[in-house]
């Protein structure tokens, strides 16, 4: 059984990357050449099992999304057609609890595991843009930027480590984010060839549509929108850099700090 699971990083293309294979999700599990499950039913399905996977078994829930995409996958077990899973949250699960889990659950599947990465300070600018949608200001910087820097998938070289200490370096694959290295400028070009399944680039499969988050544009969207409050509605652009480098600067100059 082989389980190919892209986990991540966040801020890195995910959010297209899944809405392409939800739309293609019949005609690339009719392929036979891939098994994606739960995608149409439920979108969240991945996250739900992720989530799952990385609990703690006391603070494990009756799900029934659970119930589903586990036994879609024990039916699909038999086959020898790669089944592949997209979330973010895989990242966050510890490496260990992660392979015991699918090893329980599955019969010590061949894992692999993909993760688009960007460098740190990337990371951390993103991540704290992503707060400032959820109603972080920028005057509370320095009661988060401590948060920031340890989430796992953001410290994510030790992370990265402790993945191939658990599954082998052969079965952890990493690539640099950087829309530069994609035919195209986009990262849906660039799937077939890191999952290692051709099908996935199929010129008869479409291009996902009316997504709500495509990166990287969400960090510009989070910051317009963090930027309104000082801001009338259409700046002139020196305004507009002017009031962007006070966001940036101090959390650049905190994150040189820390770094070095």
């Amino acid at each position: 059984m082989d389980i190919r699971i892209h986990a991540g990083n966040l801020k890195t293309g995910s959010t297209s990357i899944q809405g392409f294979l939800r739309q293609n999700l019949a005609a690339l599990n009719a392929s036979g050449q891939i098994y994606i499950p739960a995608l149409t039913q439920n979108p969240a399905a991945h996250a739900t099992l992720a989530r799952q996977l990385g609990a703690e078994e006391s603070l494990r829930e009756k799900n029934p999304n659970w119930d589903q995409i586990r036994n879609e996958i024990l039916v699909e077990a038999a086959s020898t057609v790669p089944i592949l899973l997209t979330n973010e949250i895989f990242i966050r699960v510890p490496a260990q609890r992660l392979k015991d889990r699918l090893d329980s659950l599955f019969g010590k599947p061949e894992v692999h595991l993909y993760f688009y990465l960007r460098p740190h300070i990337e990371m951390v600018t993103a991540s704290y843009l992503q707060e400032i949608k959820t109603g972080f200001l920028r005057a509370r910087l320095p009661r988060v930027i401590n948060k920031l820097l340890t989430r796992r998938e953001i410290d994510f070289c030790p992370v990265i480590e402790e993945f191939k200490a658990v599954f082998g370096a052969g079965h952890v694959h990493c690539r640099d984010y950087a829309l530069e290295h994609f035919p195209s400028g986009n990262v849906l070009q660039d799937i077939p060839d890191f999952f290692k399944l051709p099908v996935l680039g199929d010129p008869a499969l479409v291009a996902p549509s009316g997504m709500k988050n495509i990166s990287p544009g969400a960090e510009a969207a989070a910051l317009l929108l963090h930027l309104r409050q000082f801001l009338p509605e259409a700046p002139e652009r020196n305004a507009y850099l002017r009031f962007r480098d006070l966001v940036f600067n101090p959390l650049n100059v905190a994150l040189a700090l820390h770094l070095a």
